[in-house]
C-alpha cells in the first residue's frame, strides 16, 4: 500500500474470517472504517448501500458472496466505479468464476494493470485473467503456480518480486526504449 498498490482480497472464506484477515494483515488501518455490504435482500437496497459507500472517504469495502453476485449481475458499473476508488476491497464467499470476472472488471474500470496472486486450483481463472499472474507453490498443490506468469514458494517473496525486480525491469525497459 505504501507503494501505491491497491489491494483486493478475493476469498472463499466466511465474512468474519475475511474481516479478521484484513485487520490482522494491516489492509485496514486503525484510521480507516470498514463498510460492509452483506445479506442484501433486493436491488434497491444494494444500490443504496453502494451509493452510501461511494460518499465515504478512506473506507475499506467488505462485500459477501450473495451481494457480490447481485452486483455483478445487475449493477456492475456503479459497483466497480465505487469500489476502484476504495483504498482496499475484501470480497468474502467469492466463487472461482467470480474471481475471474472481478479481475476483468477491475482492469476495465480502473484502467490499471492488475496482478493476481493465488495458491490453489480455485485461483487459476483469476490468475489467467490478470495482466500478471503470480502463483504460490504450497499445500493446496501446484495448479496456481503452473497457470501463472511467475511462481514463488512463499508469500513473502512477492514484495521483492514486485518492488525490486519490477522496478529494475521498468528502468531497463526505459533505457532500451531511449536507446532505440
Amino acid at each position: 500500500q505504501e507503494a501505491g498498490i491497491k489491494v483486493w482480497i478475493l476469498t472463499g472464506d466466511k465474512v468474519e474470517t475475511a474481516k479478521c484477515i484484513s485487520i490482522s494483515t494491516g489492509l485496514k488501518t486503525v484510521s480507516q472504517e470498514m463498510f460492509e455490504i452483506k445479506e442484501v435482500k433486493g436491488d434497491l437496497e444494494l444500490v443504496n448501500k453502494i451509493n452510501d459507500f461511494s460518499n465515504r472517504m478512506n473506507t475499506v469495502l467488505l462485500i459477501d458472496g450473495s451481494s457480490l453476485t447481485r452486483a455483478l449481475e445487475n449493477h456492475q458499473k456503479i459497483f466497480f466505479e465505487a469500489a476502484v476508488r476504495a483504498p482496499a476491497v475484501v470480497c468474502a464467499r467469492c466463487l472461482p468464476t467470480q474471481k475471474a470476472i472481478i479481475t476483468e472488471m477491475v482492469k476495465k474500470f480502473s484502467n490499471k494493470r492488475v496482478a493476481c496472486i493465488g495458491d490453489g486450483g480455485n485461483d487459476v481463472g483469476m490468475i489467467q485473467s490478470a495482466d500478471l499472474g503470480i502463483g504460490i507453490v504450497g499445500k493446496e498443490g501446484k495448479q496456481a503456480s503452473l497457470a501463472s506468469d511467475f511462481s514463488v514458494y512463499e508469500f513473502q517473496y512477492i514484495k521483492t518480486l514486485i518492488l525490486w525486480h519490477g522496478r529494475l525491469y521498468y528502468k531497463n525497459a526505459a533505457k532500451l526504449s531511449q536507446f532505440v
